[in-house]
């Protein structure tokens, strides 16, 4: 047959996760002999192209590595972009509290430099795994631009994967308008030893020499790994050298 496919760029929890750009998708055909024993005849995948344009929809995104040890801690930030006269932001951020606990939350530097006095309100849930914040601008214009508005610190104490998400994210305009925010959240997986950079449960000479690969690097620079960058300060370097030495030899339980 002939079918028409329609998509509003929304996923399965009614949130936009996609910007400008070109994308690729891949739709499956199953066919299925029918009688005593279902019997598959022919499976072939279909790919194909699209873009996304003239989407200029703001996003809010939580930025951080992907990976952390066991007994760390870890900051993330909340980026937001193509802000305009917004006066205040009211948003609830969920997490594990099974694996990791909020610490403390501090405004972002996008927001410290251009209103000192903005009004600024948290509350940590480690029990509920819920944090709550409220920001609202003391300029008349509100904020205007891009960048970080909030750092979480956290800490851990199991491993495990879990997912940060922004399950409120409340903007409103100069004029008490709400304005529609694309949220992207955070996948993390929790690591029982530091520097096992390739996963494998041990560290080993195989991490060191992927270690290597890295050693002297920076964000941004073709050669930067982040699974190296063991305490998060955006470098690979002696101190990250040293936490992987300190845990060399051994694996996990």
């Amino acid at each position: 047959g002939v079918y028409d496919f329609v998509w509003d760029g929304r996923d399965f929890d009614g949130k936009f996760f996609l910007d400008n750009g070109n994308y690729k998708y891949k739709i499956y055909t199953v066919t299925i002999e029918s009688g005593d024993v279902l019997k598959l005849v022919e499976e072939v995948g279909a790919t194909g192209d699209f873009s996304v344009e003239d989407f200029n929809m703001p996003f809010s995104k939580i930025i951080c590595k992907d990976s952390y040890s066991i007994h760390s801690s870890f900051n993330i930030d909340l980026f937001v972009n193509r802000l305009k006269n917004i006066k205040e932001f009211i948003i609830s951020i969920d997490y594990d509290s099974n694996i990791i606990n909020a610490i403390d939350i501090e405004l972002g530097d996008f927001i410290t430099k251009i209103d000192k006095n903005a009004f600024f309100e948290k509350n940590i849930d480690n029990t509920k795994g819920l944090i709550k914040i409220k920001i609202k601008s003391s300029l008349i214009n509100g904020f205007t631009g891009e960048g970080n508005i909030i750092k979480i610190k956290f800490d851990t104490f199991k491993d495990g994967g879990i997912k940060i998400s922004q399950i409120d994210f409340v903007a409103l305009d100069i004029n008490n308008r709400k304005v529609e925010f694309i949220t992207l959240d955070k996948i993390i997986k929790i690591s029982p030893l530091m520097g096992d950079i390739n996963d494998d449960g041990k560290v080993d000479s195989e991490d060191l020499i992927i270690f290597a690969q890295s050693f002297g690097t920076q964000a941004g620079d073709p050669n930067y790994n982040e699974k190296c960058d063991l305490n998060g300060d955006g470098k690979v370097d002696a101190e990250d050298l040293l936490l992987l030495a300190q845990n060399f030899g051994t694996q996990a339980p």
